[in-house]
């Protein structure tokens, strides 16, 4: 008769299973760092010298001498480190075998060929690897800008090895009848203009947005009229506008 297995035991078994894949995906980030170190060198190689480039087919825009270089060395140093790995490249045919393999890696060698070929500084290399449809590991750099950016699954994002962090969302909630969100930044910003408005004209009314309605700015000889933040939703959702 098997025995049951215990939720302790289950529970060890997921943990050195996490941490097996923790440790395979910090690997291929290490890959992919050091990878994107020699593209950028390549790059910089090129850049302005006058790489020959040519049009590719389909309006799919230019691609140079550069590019096919990076592609090429990059193929030979990631596959050479996981010859079980699937393919897939901005600059290389499409093998279907990749759909079989158990990880793909994913790169755009030089990922703006215009902009390199025109002079600009801020082109880049796009490395990544993705398992089951999912990006594991992922690495961009800019060699012209001397930045990295780097990520991997449960492991945070970096910027030059400085870990990048969300500020925290502001708490938000809906307003009666239908007029939409309102969120603790519109009330902090109505606060600061209140006292520093009305404390330069305190003879003058106030309607804002975001405070109740006072009948008495209807009998001031002027009147402060205020949305804090015009664009509430915009601004929860991370738009700029």
């Amino acid at each position: 008769m098997p025995v049951p297995e215990r939720p302790a035991l289950r529970a060890a078994a997921v943990r050195r299973g996490a941490g097996g894949e923790a440790a395979r995906d910090a690997a291929d980030l290490e890959l992919l760092l050091a990878a994107a170190q020699e593209a950028g060198r390549i790059a910089r190689r090129h850049f302005g010298a006058g790489p020959a480039s040519w049009e590719k087919s389909d309006d799919q825009g230019p691609v140079s001498e550069a590019d096919l270089e990076i592609d090429r060395m990059l193929r030979q140093r990631l596959l050479g480190a996981r010859p079980d790995h699937g393919w897939l490249s901005e600059e290389t045919e499409d093998d279907a075998t990749r759909l079989s393999a158990p990880a793909v890696f994913i790169v755009d060698p030089l990922d703006g060929t215009r902009a390199f070929l025109e002079g600009q500084r801020g082109f880049c290399h796009a490395l990544a690897v993705a398992r089951g449809g999912r990006v594991t590991a992922a690495v961009v750099h800019l060699p012209m800008l001397e930045q990295t950016y780097s990520a991997r699954a449960g492991g945070g994002a970096f910027r030059d090895g400085a870990r990048l962090v969300c500020p925290p969302r502001p708490a938000a909630w809906e307003k009666s009848g239908n007029q939409g969100p309102v969120s603790e930044a519109d009330l902090e910003i109505d606060g600061m203009l209140r006292r520093r408005l009305m404390g330069a004209r305190p003879g003058y009314g106030w309607l804002s947005e975001e405070s109740e309605d006072d009948p008495a700015r209807l009998s001031a000889r002027s009147v402060f009229i205020i949305d804090p933040l015009d664009g509430t939703r915009a601004f929860l959702e991370g738009q700029k506008g």
